[in-house]
């Protein structure tokens, strides 16, 4: 499985690349626990929801671009990726704990 960027994406990409530029065994620890997390979370998700975070946030598609794909339309989608989101949230805070 590919990894999946958090959804917020800069901060975990900063994170990411302190713990490359740093070479820091700390930060290369925290970066692979957050990874293992997100794949975690994601796994955990209905099959529909992991699809469309994919598609945006690994893929980089546009919102227009998933509604074509799977002849929905952009509020469909728009709306799907919100619960998509709060699912994924969930499932991330619950294997915090």
């Amino acid at each position: 499985r590919r990894t999946f960027q958090s959804l917020d994406e800069n901060q975990l990409g900063e994170g990411l690349n302190g713990a490359a530029r740093n070479g820091s065994s700390t930060s290369g620890l925290a970066a692979d626990d957050a990874a293992d997390r997100i794949t975690a979370a994601l796994a955990a998700l209905p099959d529909h929801y992991e699809e469309v975070l994919r598609a945006k946030y690994v893929d980089a598609q546009s919102v227009n671009d998933i509604a074509a794909e799977r002849g929905q339309s952009p509020k469909a989608i728009e709306s799907l990726l919100t619960r998509a989101r709060e699912a994924f949230r969930a499932a991330y805070e619950r294997d915090k704990q």
